[in-house]
């Protein structure tokens, strides 16, 4: 099982930049705002170094939610929040923390395993067999079988119906 940096650092630094959506837009620090941006970069290296996971779908979606929420600009004048507003805020960044604990969970508790190279004489080919039985639909079987190391790959055969 490998211990996956980026993606442990993504989930960290979405966090703290949700939590930054607790403050009012006039009075969020100016790092706060780039957090997102931050998230950005490193899922971005976590996709190209150590690659796409589905359980961090929801954090991928949160990370491109922060960003685009950063380019919405504050008005210029300071207007007061109405309680509405400020609940939809902090509902949004609970629930944002929430989706992101949760995306913390999954990543954990489902881990990536790194598999063993193949070795030994042989190597794993496939076959399809396309099988009709004429009072049912047609199956396709699919059958891993060793192929000798001196032959070629094992190719599918044209499906055969009676």
């Amino acid at each position: 099982m490998a211990v996956r940096i980026l993606e442990i650092s993504v989930l960290i630094v979405l966090a703290a930049a949700l939590i930054g959506f607790f403050f009012r837009s006039p009075r969020r620090p100016a790092w706060l705002r780039i957090l997102s941006w931050t998230a950005l970069v490193l899922m971005l290296a976590h996709f190209g170094i150590e690659g796409y996971r589905w359980q961090m779908a929801p954090a991928y979606l949160l990370v491109a939610l922060g960003c685009l929420l950063t380019l919405k600009r504050a008005p210029h004048q300071a207007t007061r929040d109405s309680r509405w507003r400020t609940a939809a805020r902090v509902a949004g960044a609970v629930l944002g923390l929430a989706v992101c604990g949760g995306t913390g969970f999954l990543a954990v508790t489902i881990p990536v395993f790194d598999d063993p190279a193949p070795s030994g004489p042989f190597r794993v080919g496939t076959t399809r067999l396309h099988l009709v039985d004429r009072s049912r639909e047609g199956y396709v079987l699919r059958v891993l079988q060793n192929a000798p190391s001196g032959e070629a790959e094992a190719q599918t055969p044209p499906s055969h119906s009676r």
